[in-house]
C-alpha cells in the first residue's frame, strides 16, 4: 500500500469520488490522522509543545478538507446511491466532531505548558477554552457527544484540582483537602465511564484521555495526603502529620517510577524528582519538630540537616529548569531555611530551659529532705513550682508550706536575661544586614547595647535601649520568630 500522504493528495485533487475511491481516501486520511495524533502526543510528553501544536493543526486541516469533500459529494445531483449518501453524511459529521476534539487537545496542551511554567490561573483559563470545544461538540449533537461530555467533565475535575492546589499554597488547608477529595471521587467515576466509550475514529482519543487522567488521579491522591499533612500540622497533631507525610512520599515515589516506566521526557522526570525532594523535606522537618517535643535534641538537628539537603536538591532542580526556560522556580529556599532556623532556635531554647530546670531541681534536692505533695517550696536563692502544695523540712528544720504560680528568683531571672541576650544577638545581626536609613542604623546600635546590658544582668539598661530601638526592631523580631526579644521590646515600648 502506498504512503497515505500521497494517496490523500491524489484524491483531494479529483473532482468527484466513487464509493471505492472515497473509501480508500477515508482509510488513508484516518491512517495519517492517527500518525499525527500519536506524534503530537509524543511531542507534548517531551514538552515540545510548539511541535505538538503544528502537528495538531495539520490534523485539523486534514479533517476540514475531508469534511469539505464529503459535503461536495453530497451536493452532487447525479448521486442517487442512498447508502453512499448516508456514509458521506456520517463522515462529514465525524470529521466535524474530530475537529472539535483536536481543538480541545490543542488547548489542553497549552494548559500543560502554562502549568509547567507555574502559571496556574492561566492554565485554568485555557482548560476552560478546551472544555468549551467539547461543549460546542455536544451542542451540535455530533457522534462523539458522549465522549465529549466525559472529556469536558474531566477537565472541570482538573480545574477543581488546580484550585485546590492554589488554596493549599495560600494556607487554606481544609479547603484544599475538600477540593482534592472531590476531584478524586469525581475523577474515579468519570474514568470508569470513559472505559466504555466507543465510536468512530475515537480509540486514540479515548486512550490518551485515559492515560492523562489516570496520572491525574494518582497525583490527586498524593496532594490529598499532602494537604492533610499541613492540616494536621496546623492543629498541632505532629504524630499524625508525620504519617501523612510518609504516605505522600511513598505515593509520589510510585508516581516517579511510573514516569520512568512510561519513558516520559527527562524534563518531566526531573520535575517529579524536584517535587519528591520537596515532599521529603517536609517529612524531615516534621520529624525535627516532633523530636523537640520528645526532647530528642540531637535527632532534631539531624532531621533539620536532612530537610535542608532535600530542599536544596529540590531548589537546585527548579533553578536548572528555570535557566533552561522549561519552568519557573517553585521552591523558595530562603523561606524554608528561615523555617529550619526557627526549629533549631526552638530546639536550643527548649534544651537550655530543660537543662536549667534540671539544675534547679538538683540544687533544691541538695537543700534538705523535702517531701512534695504538690505545690511550691522556697529557699534563699528562689522558688520552684510543682502542682498543688509543698510541705517539708527546709534549712533550719522549720516546716514550711507555700503556693505560687511561676518560677521566680535571681537564678531564673539571670537565665531569662541570657535567653534575651541570645535572641538580641540574632536580632542585631539580622537588623544590621537590613538597616537602610539613619534611624534604622541607630536602632541597630540600641539593640547591640541592649544585648550587652542583658549579658551583664542589667535588666533596666536593656529595657531602656530596647525602648529606644522602637517599633522597627519589634517588627523584625516578630518576622524572625524571636519570642523573648519580641516580648521584651513590647514591654519596653508599652506595645
Amino acid at each position: 500500500m502506498t504512503d497515505p500522504t500521497s494517496r490523500i493528495d491524489r484524491y483531494e485533487l479529483m473532482s468527484t469520488l466513487s464509493p471505492a475511491e472515497f473509501a480508500d481516501y477515508l482509510a488513508a486520511e484516518t491512517e495519517l490522522e492517527q500518525q499525527l495524533f500519536d506524534a503530537a502526543t509524543d511531542f507534548a510528553r517531551q514538552s515540545a509543545f510548539d511541535k505538538a501544536e503544528d502537528v495538531l493543526e495539520h490534523a485539523i486541516t486534514l479533517n476540514r478538507t475531508l469534511r469539505s469533500i464529503a459535503e461536495r459529494e453530497l451536493a452532487r445531483q447525479d448521486l442517487t446511491d442512498a447508502r453512499y449518501r448516508r456514509w458521506l453524511s456520517d463522515t462529514r459529521d465525524d470529521s466535524s466532531g474530530i475537529i472539535y476534539l483536536l481543538q480541545g487537545q490543542l488547548y489542553r496542551n497549552r494548559a500543560d505548558e502554562r502549568l509547567l511554567a507555574g502559571e496556574v490561573s492561566d492554565a485554568c483559563a485555557v482548560l476552560a477554552k478546551a472544555s468549551r470545544c467539547y461543549q460546542d461538540l455536544i451542542a451540535a449533537a455530533l457522534p462523539q457527544h458522549e465522549f465529549a461530555t466525559l472529556a469536558s467533565d474531566l477537565l472541570q475535575t482538573k480545574i477543581e484540582f488546580l484550585r485546590a492546589a492554589v488554596a493549599l499554597r495560600r494556607g487554606k488547608y481544609e479547603v484544599a483537602r475538600e477540593g482534592f477529595h472531590q476531584a478524586k471521587v469525581t475523577g474515579t467515576y468519570l474514568l470508569e465511564q470513559l472505559a466504555g466509550c466507543t465510536g468512530a475514529r475515537l480509540s486514540v482519543s479515548v486512550k490518551e484521555l485515559q492515560r492523562e487522567f489516570a496520572g491525574q488521579q494518582r497525583h490527586t491522591h498524593v496532594m490529598l495526603k499532602y494537604a492533610d499533612f499541613f492540616f494536621r500540622i496546623q492543629s498541632g497533631d505532629f504524630e499524625y502529620a508525620i504519617g501523612c507525610a510518609h504516605d505522600t512520599v511513598s505515593l509520589y515515589e510510585a508516581l516517579l517510577q511510573s514516569a520512568l516506566s512510561d519513558k516520559l521526557a527527562k524534563d518531566e522526570q526531573d520535575l517529579r524528582e524536584m517535587e519528591l525532594e520537596y515532599f521529603r523535606g517536609w517529612l524531615a522537618w516534621a520529624k525535627a519538630e516532633y523530636a523537640v517535643t520528645n526532647e530528642e535534641w540531637d535527632d532534631c538537628v539531624s532531621f533539620v540537616n536532612r530537610a535542608r539537603q532535600n530542599w536544596f536538591r529540590s531548589g537546585d532542580l527548579a533553578m536548572r529548569h528555570a535557566l533552561r526556560g522549561v519552568m519557573s522556580p517553585q521552591v523558595e529556599t530562603a523561606n524554608t531555611e528561615m523555617l529550619l532556623q526557627s526549629t533549631l532556635r526552638r530546639c536550643r531554647s527548649e534544651r537550655r530551659l530543660n537543662e536549667q530546670l534540671e539544675q534547679l531541681r538538683d540544687e533544691n534536692r541538695k537543700l534538705g529532705n523535702i517531701y512534695l505533695a504538690g505545690g511550691n517550696m522556697s529557699h534563699e536563692t528562689g522558688n520552684i513550682n510543682v502542682p498543688g502544695q509543698v510541705t517539708g523540712n527546709i534549712i533550719g528544720g522549720k516546716k514550711n508550706k507555700a503556693t505560687t504560680e511561676r518560677i521566680s528568683g535571681k537564678n531564673v531571672q539571670m537565665a531569662e536575661l541570657r535567653d534575651l541576650a541570645e535572641q538580641l544577638a540574632e536580632l542585631r545581626d539580622a537588623s544590621a544586614a537590613g538597616a537602610r536609613t539613619d534611624q534604622e542604623k541607630a536602632a541597630v546600635e540600641e539593640i547591640d547595647l541592649a544585648e550587652q546590658d542583658a549579658r551583664r544582668g542589667d535588666e533596666k539598661g536593656a529595657r531602656r535601649h530596647l525602648a529606644a530601638a522602637g517599633k522597627w526592631a519589634l517588627a523584625l523580631a516578630e518576622k524572625l520568630s524571636l519570642p523573648v526579644a519580641e516580648a521584651a521590646i513590647k514591654a519596653s515600648i508599652g506595645a
